[in-house]
């Protein structure tokens, strides 16, 4: 509930996010009961003997560097098979991904389980962006051309510091059924692509791009699809296993996959290019699933079968959902991408396989079945392998219970297409002034992955906060805990990390430095080099480390969120894009480490609004006022060194939001 005073400025849509919450230090996760049934049955027999080489190795082969190919590699990414003049074709990469001279692995047979060997086929790349043939082919019998979407990474040396590399989708051809290959382009890019792009994201995650996809042709409908698994990383830490999501574009068969030829899709309509577009999530259950599409004729239904994504995966953090079943979701027309709910096809809790291909029941059809289907599931050196032999009949099956939308950034992520991913709001912490708590039992409980670290934490029946703990429950029930972190409500809000990136005056953040006379523009520093010493050898080495700052170590600094004065004040500073009265909140601490004290002060143009203050450790400020503002007014957020000051950082973090227009 918010203050007498400043009811008319929270006139607005309410949310209420995280009374539960599961995702690391930024992301909230919205849930809701999911009491849903898919319209039919699904009878499933796992098989494991007798699987081709390429999905299932064997055991002496796996580490071994000698075989004919390096099966470890093969099956680090799908294996996709095409139907090729009466044939069936499995090709897929054989190690060298991040070469310039990549083998091919060709195997022809009628069909995918009994294929004999072919000589290797080769594609040639440039350094620095890697090649993997992720399952998708498509043969054109008129041209007797075949076509090859490639999952492509890199700016690789991002990570780390950063979360992930960069990610985008290329097409390769061939016309001598896969012997050589041609590259044809980028069809699929995140909307900041180029190379170093990812220090212009707003705040501190950024898109790493389309790639780990699905490739299906739809010829029913007459359209080539690719569903990409996308993710926000962080620009430094760990990557975030709540924050990969499902994204889909499509191109019409006519137009044979050609570079500029493809449309993503974002809030309903395929409009948004492929090279540099945005797109919405595309949901299916929690996050989206890993894994394939096959249109079922029995079923009139498109499914999607795979892992969900939001599963943990030891590779990056152990942050994620523990049930890693092989799950299914379904469409019934792929120009809407209405996805139903996770339904689980083979309960298996903890399944280390995120490999997947799809065929029919004769295995000779990746793309269409009738009411049964198969299911090859893989994956590294996590043999054995399995195949699921499944037969659709009438009946029901539960959902997953995974959450239906997923989890999203406490940061609006502002380059998203997504309408929820970017979102224009204002988020209000747990322990604000203007938020009202009722009835006693409330603490505050200390935790990284809250928002701010922090949440609100009561037990008592009867206490509010927006909700109402009730007395009655569910006689198994041990307890209810509520646990509030924050209100987020549609505003005009300009939050200065969320804001924060390698560009001056983008989001109408500005970074300057203070010398007295005049405000000066700092220069943006991505990365620091420094010398580190190995424990065991003793020698001395210079490592590269995120910066993602403005300014330099003599002058001042100036981050996401804190100020570094120097021998100039550090100034964060936001311009007004329109006329209006803006509510300008802040709180001000110094670093621990700190020596002596800091000033803080804020002005609008050439005025004070709040006059200097001495901050110091244990001794913090904060600010909460009305400024009115006409379009160009320049608000300046001035940090420096007060008395006996060595060089702290000054921590703050300011929130700008529209309260009058």
């Amino acid at each position: 509930m918010m203050n007498r005073d400043n009811r008319k400025a929270w006139r607005r849509r309410w949310r209420m996010v995280g009374l539960s919450l599961l995702s690391s230090s930024i992301p909230l996760l919205i849930t809701y009961s999911q009491d849903s049934l898919l319209p039919f049955s699904c009878k499933v027999t796992e098989r494991i003997d007798s699987l081709p080489e390429y999905v299932s190795p064997p055991r002496e082969n796996l580490y071994n560097s000698t075989p004919h190919f390096k099966v470890g590699w093969g099956i680090d990414s799908p294996i996709g098979f095409v139907s090729l003049e009466g044939e069936v074709w499995t090709i897929f990469n054989v190690g060298n991904q991040y070469g310039t001279t990549v083998k091919v692995a060709r195997y022809r047979g009628p069909d995918f389980e009994h294929t004999v060997r072919q000589p290797d086929g080769t594609i040639e790349v440039e350094g620095g962006v890697s090649t993997h043939f992720c399952g998708g082919l498509w043969y054109d019998h008129v041209e007797r051309k075949l076509y090859a979407p490639i999952h492509c990474e890199y700016d690789r040396g991002i990570s780390p510091p950063a979360g992930w590399s960069r990610k985008k989708t290329r097409l390769a051809s061939s016309t001598d059924k896969g012997l050589t290959w041609h590259l044809e382009g980028d069809i699929l890019t995140s909307y900041l692509p180029e190379k170093g792009d990812w220090l212009k994201f707003s705040g501190p995650y950024f898109e790493a791009g389309p790639g780990d996809f699905d490739f299906f042709v739809d010829s029913l409908g007459g359209y080539f699809y690719i569903f990409s698994c996308n993710a926000y990383a962080p620009k430094s830490g760990k990557m975030n296993n709540f924050l990969w999501f499902n994204e889909v574009a499509r191109c019409a068969i006519n137009d044979k996959m050609a570079p500029g030829k493809w449309r993503k899709f974002c809030n309903g309509a395929w409009i948004e290019p492929g090279l540099g577009g945005k797109s919405s999530r595309v949901c299916m259950g929690s996050t989206g699933i890993y894994g394939r599409v096959i249109y079922s004729r029995a079923l009139k239904k498109y499914l999607r079968i795979g892992n969900c994504l939001g599963v943990i995966d030891k590779r990056f953090t152990d942050l994620g959902f523990s049930d890693a079943s092989i799950s299914v979701s379904t469409c019934e027309d792929l120009s809407k991408q209405q996805w139903t709910p996770l339904a689980k096809l083979f309960d298996g809790p903890d399944n280390n396989k995120f490999g997947y291909t799809l065929s029919d029941a004769t295995s000779a059809n990746p793309f269409v079945c009738d009411q049964s289907l198969r299911v090859y599931n893989y994956w590294l050196y996590n043999i054995p392998s399995r195949a699921l032999d499944v037969t659709l009949g009438p009946g029901t099956t539960p959902s997953a219970r995974y959450p239906r939308y997923g989890s999203y950034a406490y940061e609006p992520l502002l380059e998203s297409g997504d309408r929820i991913v970017s979102r224009k709001t204002k988020i209000v912490g747990c322990t604000s002034p203007d938020i009202k708590y009722t009835g006693s039992g409330w603490s505050i409980r200390n935790d990284p992955q809250y928002f701010r670290m922090q949440a609100m934490e009561c037990g008592v029946s009867g206490n509010t906060v927006q909700a109402v703990i009730r007395s009655d429950r569910n006689p198994r029930s041990s307890g209810t805990v509520m646990r509030h972190m924050a209100f987020e409500s549609s505003a005009e809000s300009y939050w200065a990390s969320a804001g924060f990136c390698g560009v001056n005056g983008k989001n109408n953040w500005l970074y300057k430095g203070w010398n007295g006379n005049r405000y000066v523009d700092l220069p943006f520093l991505d990365f620091a080099v420094e010398t580190v010493k190995d424990q065991k050898s003793g020698e001395t080495k210079e490592r590269r480390t995120y910066a993602g700052y403005w300014g330099t170590d003599t002058s001042c600094i100036v981050g996401g969120a804190f100020q570094l004065p120097g021998e100039t004040d550090a100034v964060r500073a936001w311009k007004a894009p329109h006329v209006g009265v803006v509510r300008i909140e802040g709180n001000i601490r110094i670093d621990v480490d700190s020596v002596g004290t800091a000033s803080a002060r804020i002005r609008k143009n050439a005025s004070d609004v709040w006059p200097s203050q001495s901050v110091g450790y244990g001794k913090p400020a904060s600010h909460d006022l009305n400024v009115e503002v006409k379009d160009g007014d320049v608000i300046y957020f001035i940090a420096g060194t007060g008395k006996g000051n060595k060089g702290g950082k000054v921590f703050w973090d300011p929130v700008i939001t529209y309260e009058e227009k």
